[in-house]
């Protein structure tokens, strides 16, 4: 005995437009959700356009002053603990130089929210600070002097109390 079961044509048609719009719109959940911005809960938040700027760029300023840090503790180190050899010194001020020049461009290549102006104020200040440092260690390299070396010293001092002034601004709180 055989049974033959007959489906119309328009429930498979509706089946599969049903079934179709639920992939979809599982699909555009799973997309918002992966690239939504997260909370400190873990979960994902809404945000305005305005708001979404000023996240993007508290998260920029966070990155930026984590990176003039690094670039500091590598002048330090050029100052304190200067390698033997010449091209060793070289390489490692040349490349932190232009990890510096980097992040200078970003910085100045990025426009602030105008809420957020005094910050990126106070980031291009550090960046500055820290420019002055790394051209006084780079000139100290060259000219390995007494008097160079103070004149490092205290620009890399002045970088980093502009650094910890950085720190100390409330948008530079973790989000």
């Amino acid at each position: 005995m055989r049974y033959e079961i007959e489906i119309p044509r328009t429930l498979l048609h509706r089946s599969s437009v049903v079934f179709l719009i639920t992939l979809g719109l599982v699909g555009l959940v799973l997309l918002g959700y992966r690239n939504s911005p997260v909370g400190l809960s873990g979960r994902p938040i809404l945000l305005s356009p305005h708001l979404a700027e000023l996240t993007r760029y508290q998260h920029n300023a966070l990155r930026w002053a984590g990176e003039l840090q690094a670039v500091q503790a590598g002048l330090g180190s050029l100052l304190e603990n200067p390698p033997a050899d010449l091209l060793v010194q070289d390489t490692r001020a040349n490349a932190i130089a232009d990890r510096l020049a980097a992040l200078q461009t970003e910085i100045e290549d990025t426009t602030p929210p105008p809420t957020l102006q005094v910050l990126h104020d106070a980031i291009q200040n550090a960046l500055e600070q820290t420019s002055l440092a790394a051209a006084g260690i780079l000139t100290w390299i060259s000219e390995p002097t007494d008097d160079n070396r103070t004149t490092a010293l205290d620009a890399l001092h002045a970088a980093t109390a502009a650094l910890a002034r950085l720190d100390q601004d409330p948008w530079m709180q973790q989000p």
